[in-house]
């Protein structure tokens, strides 16, 4: 499906638009000043660009990473809630409360009624932040079109960068109010450093602030076979995984100490991670999750119809390699996310 056919039918139809923000629109998408420092730009993950003719509504759901939602057209009106409610509430694999988002029933889901909520109104023009595993529900009104920026949760600050020659005596370094996102990469290591950098605060209660060989060597071991420890590894496998942990720990060791650290971990290159493990994996399914929350998920016809004209030219979105880009439609009757 192209862009010009969407723009031909979104109004007169029950779908909506969803998908990374186009190549031809990141020079016009900016950054705002307060991501342009502290490391926020080196962890970028991914963008959602959302465009619909208004009515829809989200799951109650939260994200593994923090991210912006800006407004460009029309009206949204969030519902969240802090992440600690995530530890009561009935949360699914894929990352959602099963209910009815329009007439609660406290009789299936009781922990709702203990939930604090706050409500947010953004108009066009706004951006609201939304921190990683906030619980959170959203409801589009009017012609919508928003873009949400997400980066990898920093679980400390490192400012550093926000000062003349890092040094903060020197005083903050001039900074403009906003950056377009073309000046900016998404590198697919960062989400192996970010699962680094939670397996390292899973075991820092138990086991201490540093992570040993050993400790490396069951992450690795994870991320090659895709399995917990109790299901053996192949002697192939078992050979990747050796030959892996040994080129982590020389990597990450900087100071040879044979241990690696939280500070080792932010350092890390991501490129060096997405040669060692591949691209990530990308999450939870979209439509798998509408699938779960009403009971079935028809895919979106094309939308091109048959004995439709030849020869007509359309102004298509493209990709990289020039072209045209395919864009994820989803019915509206399902649940946006």
């Amino acid at each position: 499906t192209t862009f010009s056919n969407f723009l031909d039918l979104y109004n007169e139809s029950d779908v909506y638009m969803v998908d990374s923000l186009p190549k031809p629109l990141e020079e016009d998408y900016h950054l705002l000043h307060p991501m342009l420092c502290g490391l926020y730009t080196s962890f970028l993950s991914s963008t959602s660009f959302w465009f619909s003719s208004g009515g829809t509504k989200s799951v109650v759901h939260d994200d593994d990473a923090d991210n912006i939602n800006c407004v460009f057209s029309g009206d949204k009106e969030f519902f969240l809630a802090d992440k600690k409610y995530g530890a009561i509430l009935p949360f699914t694999k894929s990352g959602h409360v099963e209910l009815d988002v329009d007439a609660v029933d406290l009789l299936k889901v009781p922990a709702m009624i203990q939930v604090k909520w706050w409500q947010a109104f953004v108009k066009e023009g706004d951006c609201l932040f939304i921190p990683h595993h906030w619980i959170h529900q959203v409801r589009s009104s009017g012609r919508n079109l928003a873009v949400n920026i997400w980066w990898h949760h920093l679980r400390k600050l490192n400012n550093s960068d926000c000062f003349i020659d890092g040094q903060e005596e020197l005083g903050h370094r001039p900074l403009p109010q906003s950056s377009s996102f073309s000046n900016y990469q998404i590198k697919d290591g960062n989400a192996h450093k970010d699962a680094l950098l939670t397996y390292l605060g899973e075991l820092k209660k138990e086991k201490g602030p540093t992570l040993s060989k050993e400790q490396l060597w069951v992450f690795v071991r994870g991320m090659v076979t895709g399995e917990d420890e109790d299901t053996p590894a192949s002697k192939s496998e078992t050979k990747k995984i050796n030959q892996h942990s040994k080129e982590l720990m020389e990597s990450l060791d900087q100071n040879k100490d044979e241990v690696v650290s939280e500070n080792e971990i932010y350092a890390a290159s991501a490129d060096f991670l997405t040669e060692l493990f591949g691209e990530p994996p990308q999450g939870y399914d979209l439509e798998e999750v509408q699938a779960f929350q009403d009971g079935s998920r028809e895919p979106f016809q094309d939308l091109e119809e048959e004995g439709e004209g030849e020869g007509e030219e359309e102004e298509d979105i493209e990709g990289d390699d020039g072209e045209p880009e395919d864009l994820e439609l989803i019915s509206k009757k399902h649940t946006e996310l």
